[in-house]
């Protein structure tokens, strides 16, 4: 749902759709509103994009065993059919609901963990992964999310010029400008 928008007033308001107009690179935006769990037919899916690199949110649906389960054969699925095309993680965003619920704490908290560890391993297993970290997408007020999970436009503006930079960094070593 990040990646797909959910709290902007308009399309045109996600981070992906902020980050082209930022960069004037193209960024295509697959979001699958909270279904995305890494799951095998999704990278079958995004292995067949004619794209010249991914940029993943790919941690903020599923859970520290799902990511621990999934991720590798999600990266080995996509980099058997694009080698050395760049793979971008982005680390999800902290999730403000969940000062409110320690359940909900616990459960992010491990989902967060078991993404940092899996992608540093990840970094080192293979070429071209990456892990981009984001802000929370917020300002000092925490005023820019519409339901405490979700920002709204200037919360996604937050988190695109957040990840711009990085993201322009490792697309330069692949020729991508």
């Amino acid at each position: 749902s990040f990646t797909q928008g959910y709290g902007c007033s308009r399309s045109a308001m996600s981070y992906t759709a902020q980050l082209s107009r930022f960069t004037g690179i193209q960024f295509i935006n697959f979001g699958f509103s909270g279904r995305s769990m890494l799951q095998k037919y999704f990278a079958e899916a995004l292995a067949d994009a004619q794209v010249d690199a991914y940029v993943f949110d790919a941690f903020s649906n599923p859970s520290a065993e799902i990511i621990e389960e999934r991720l590798f054969a999600f990266i080995e699925t996509i980099q058997a059919a694009n080698p050395g095309k760049p793979l971008i993680f982005i680390k999800t965003l902290y999730r403000e609901w969940r000062s409110f619920n320690s359940d909900v704490d616990r459960k992010e908290t491990a989902k967060m963990e078991m993404a940092d560890h899996m992608m540093k391993t990840a970094m080192k297993k293979y070429k071209d992964v990456y892990y981009v970290t984001s802000t929370n997408a917020t300002d000092e007020n925490h005023d820019t999310t519409v339901d405490g999970t979700h920002p709204g436009d200037y919360g996604y503006k937050l988190m695109a010029q957040s990840i711009k930079e990085p993201i322009l960094k490792i697309l330069a070593k692949y020729g991508i400008k």
